[in-house]
């Protein structure tokens, strides 16, 4: 019984027809005057405020300025690759021909074949001309058997083998492998031996500066740190540093740009004392960089002007006043529908701007209707029939109002569930039932019981 009132339930429909109307077709009929702004505003005294905040100049110091900021001579280049040599070589590439040469369903007759196809090759015929005759492989047998340049790990191994194996020029015997029966003649080789400097150059470079730029941003850091302590100004600094002096209006310690959340620098231009140090420059470090900082210009933290938000409270203000006349109309259309609940819906809102939906069965995880109207639904009294419906209309916020009439119910029918969906549902209460029992039995013993709290556990959950 109770499985069967909890299916009657959770798979309920309801059908109804309703109408939405939108506040933005109620806006015209609200005013919003300049006295309606200041009372608002007045009436607001903690909202639209401005941190405290200061207009600065910077200078960065980190990893990505050290590395612009580093230079180096060929020579020293040079060193450093004989260093790292013996991890660059470059890898020999062969390029090669093939005629290759299908296996027949008798494979000696095929062997022949292609042992007398060597021949002729050796005898002196043209390996590309013997090669866009007879060759399989259509894309190199287009282009006189040419393979072009390859590497080890090209070719599966038989044909792999051969081609390492040969020299230049030579000819290799007749290789079998999982495509046929290929014959090779190796014409150039290249690589094989130690990379040099200009084959490798960049990627030597790039090295080279990774290993160099911690030393040269722990310098670099030094030598901003040596000159502002001795009052250079930033402007002076990053003439002699190479840096870049930035400027950014109204930092405050909230603001992610151009820092981040960074605590060490909103300590040093916002803690206490903060101010008082405007004069001078600020050195921070943070992480693996830091930063030179001077103040420009302080402002407190305040309310803004009116001016600066009244376009925005005359925007929130015009559209509560739509919001209120749309839920004045619908609560007015609304107690027509309560009077006479067999009223024509359509020809209802047809003088409104609402817009009809058409009668609907909805259940109670619809996802078609506002959040506002289905809980309204779903709260109604059940005992409803086309002769006796429920009425009544919702504020439905970004949706104006939401006028409805509720003329049936259906239960949820156990019986149309397969037997998976009924054993899964009561498992599910007994589960929901077996842990309030718990629940019901913890409570009951922190109640009755008497309770010590040991010294070692008590240390555990102290609170600091």
């Amino acid at each position: 019984a109770e499985i069967r009132e909890f299916i009657e339930l959770r798979d309920e429909q309801r059908e109804i027809e309703y109408a939405a109307g939108s506040p933005d077709a109620c806006v015209d009929q609200g005013t919003v005057t300049d006295a309606d702004v200041t009372a608002y505003f007045e009436s607001k005294p903690d909202t639209y405020r401005t941190p405290e905040m200061v207009d600065i100049d910077y200078l960065t110091v980190d990893s990505a300025a050290a590395r612009a900021n580093l230079s180096f001579t060929d020579e020293a280049l040079s060193e450093y690759f004989e260093s790292v040599a013996e991890e660059y070589t470059a890898p020999e590439e062969r390029r090669a021909r093939q005629i290759l040469l299908a296996i027949s369903a008798n494979a000696v007759t095929a062997m022949i074949d292609a042992n007398a196809l060597r021949d002729r090759l050796v005898a002196g015929e043209s390996f590309e001309t013997l090669a866009g005759e007879f060759s399989i492989d259509g894309g190199s047998a287009r282009q006189g058997g040419d393979l072009g340049w390859v590497r080890l790990g090209d070719f599966v191994g038989p044909v792999e083998d051969a081609v390492f194996a040969l020299e230049v020029g030579q000819l290799s015997e007749v290789v079998q492998s999982e495509f046929g029966l290929h014959i090779l003649r190796l014409d150039e080789v290249r690589g094989g031996g130690a990379a040099t400097l200009a084959d490798v150059r960049d990627e030597v470079e790039e090295r080279y500066r990774d290993s160099l730029v911690d030393d040269a941003l722990f310098d670099l850091q030094a030598r901003v740190s040596d000159l502002e302590f001795e009052g250079a100004t930033l402007e002076s600094i990053a003439a002699q540093t190479g840096l870049a002096v930035a400027s950014f209006e109204g930092y405050h310690a909230n603001r992610q740009q151009p820092f981040g959340q960074v605590t060490e620098i909103q300590d040093a231009l916002f803690g206490e004392g903060a101010a008082e140090n405007d004069a001078g420059t600020r050195f921070v470090q943070y992480d693996d960089a830091s930063v030179l900082i001077r103040a420009n210009e302080r402002r407190a933290a305040g309310r803004q002007p009116i001016e600066n938000v009244a376009g925005q409270i005359r925007e929130l203000l015009t559209e509560q006043a739509a919001q209120a006349v749309a839920d004045e109309r619908g609560a007015q259309l609304s107690s027509v529908l309560s009077t006479d609940p067999n009223i024509n819906f359509e020809a209802l809102v047809l003088t409104t701007e609402a817009e009809a939906f058409e009668k609907q069965l909805v259940s109670r995880n619809s996802s078609i209707l506002p959040a506002a109207l289905a809980a309204a639904v779903f709260d109604a009294p059940s005992d409803v029939s086309a002769d006796a419906p429920h009425t009544g209309s919702v504020a439905a916020p970004g949706a104006g109002f939401v006028i409805y009439r509720m003329t049936r119910v259906l239960p949820g029918d156990p019986s149309a569930l397969p037997q998976p969906q009924l054993d899964a549902t009561r498992n599910q209460i007994a589960q929901q039932r077996a842990a309030l029992q718990v629940d019901a039995l913890a409570r009951a013993l922190r109640e009755s019981a008497d309770v010590e709290i040991g010294p070692i556990l008590e240390r555990q959950t102290a609170t600091p």
